[in-house]
């Protein structure tokens, strides 16, 4: 039997095989026991502010490691005490090379430090991979390709992203709009960009743009 390479804390898709209720929740990795089990968060999903369904039976499951997605059939065999649940260990499963670099459009919120200029834009970032963003600027900023940039904004998953580091790598300037669009490359840190990929590949999969 292949091993999984399952870490403690990676996000994992958990969809029911029930026709009639095929919910689809998030849920994330927190033990496992090769070739008998793995531990996740019990599987909820949201159908209103007031109303919730738990994911049961027979499932398909899937997540992200390194770029590469992970995904097997499995059971879900028990569910105990602290909102623990009990998967069956697959004994087989699929691995599928996600690309390298998939591109969400998005409308983010972002303040901004531009090259060497002290002050601080508001703009908007409207789309975004892992590798970087394009980023608008309602005025017109003068940078040039290889400038640094330092970003803050949240994912649409209210994930915060505080002082990303990036370089100027495109800037398109309309002088009747006064707008600045500026292609950008993340640099940095790697927890922030990895956060990033995280968000970015799982929109590849549902196909959210």
């Amino acid at each position: 039997m292949k091993k999984l390479p399952l870490y403690i804390g990676e996000e994992i898709v958990i969809q029911s095989l029930d026709k009639t209720m095929p919910h689809k929740a998030r849920s994330k990795i927190i033990g496992a026991r090769h070739g008998e089990f793995i531990l996740v968060e019990e599987p909820v999903v949201a159908i209103s502010d007031r109303l919730v369904a738990l994911v049961e039976g027979p499932v398909n499951c899937w997540y992200i490691h390194e770029g590469t997605m992970y995904k097997f059939s499995s059971t879900i065999k028990e569910k105990i005490k602290d909102g623990i649940t009990f998967l069956e260990y697959p004994e087989r499963f699929e691995i599928e090379m996600l690309r390298k670099y998939p591109r969400i459009t998005v409308n983010l919120e972002t303040r901004s430090h531009l090259g060497k200029k002290r002050e601080e834009y508001a703009g908007s970032i409207v789309d975004i991979s892992s590798g970087g963003c394009r980023l608008e600027v309602e005025t017109i900023v003068l940078v040039v390709k290889e400038d640094p940039v330092e970003l803050s904004f949240d994912l649409p998953t209210g994930e915060p992203i505080r002082g990303i580091e990036g370089k100027v790598r495109s800037v398109k300037i309309d002088r009747v709009r006064r707008k600045t669009t500026i292609g950008i490359e993340f640099t940095g840190p790697e927890q922030l960009k990895k956060k990033i990929e995280t968000f970015c590949h799982f929109c590849e999969y549902f196909r959210v743009e």
